[in-house]
Parts: structure tokens; sequence; C-alpha cells
């Protein structure tokens, strides 16, 4: 058992992210350095070295380790709603008109979720 244990331990650093996913679909990446899990009255909270993040477990549907943060899709916004823009940790930076003027208005690199009307997706801001 302890070398199960340590096998998993040694392939979960090879990971730098930790997708924790909801059951609505929505993807919350985390960094994997420092991670920690904390359980009590219904909620996950999830702790690392960037900070830390509080789930309902009744609505997540999955929880996996991810190399990066690929297979971004382009949202759309949908004319007059424009796209609402979150960190990973589902803080609010704002809304804007277009995905373009969203790029273009955040200051900070890292990533952010846009959401569309019908789709959340991922994008990498560098500056």
């Amino acid at each position: 058992m302890v070398v199960i244990c340590t096998a998993i331990a040694a392939k979960a650093s090879d990971y730098p992210y930790m997708v924790i996913r909801g059951a609505d679909g929505t993807e919350n990446y985390v960094k994997s350095d420092g991670l920690r899990f904390t359980v009590a009255g219904g909620q996950l909270m999830v702790s690392h070295a960037d900070g830390s993040a509080s789930f309902t477990i009744s609505e997540l549907s999955s929880m996996a380790f991810a190399t990066n943060l690929s297979g971004v899709d382009e949202v759309m916004a949908v004319e007059g709603r424009g796209v609402e823009v979150y960190t990973v940790m589902g803080l609010s930076v704002g809304k804007f008109e277009s995905t373009e003027a969203a790029r273009e208005g955040i200051a900070v690199p890292g990533v952010y979720l846009l959401k569309g009307e019908k789709v959340t997706t991922k994008i990498l801001i560098k500056k």
C-alpha cells in the first residue's frame, strides 16, 4: 500500500494543475503546488500556493490533474449581452462587450474564465 501511495504521489507531482469540474460544466483550475483539501459542512476547501477556494460538494462532478490549460475555445459575445470574466478562483473581473475587449481590458496576466450566454471557456492573458 505504501508503494502504491508513493507511486501515485510521484505521478501527481508531474501535473501543475488540478481541474475541479462542477455539475453545471464549469471548470476551475487550481495550482497543484502545495495543494491541500479540507471537507467540512458539505464544503470542499482547496488551498494551494497561490490562494484558496471553496466548493459545495453536491455541486461537483469530478476532479483530475492536468498538465496544461489547453483546449481553449473562443467565446463569442451575444450582441448586447457581452461576456463576463472571472478569475479561476471565481472572482468577478467584470463584464466586457466582446472577447477582444476582455483580452484588451484585463491588465493582469493569468488564466481567466469567459462566460458567454451558452458557453464558458478559459483564456490565457500574457502581457
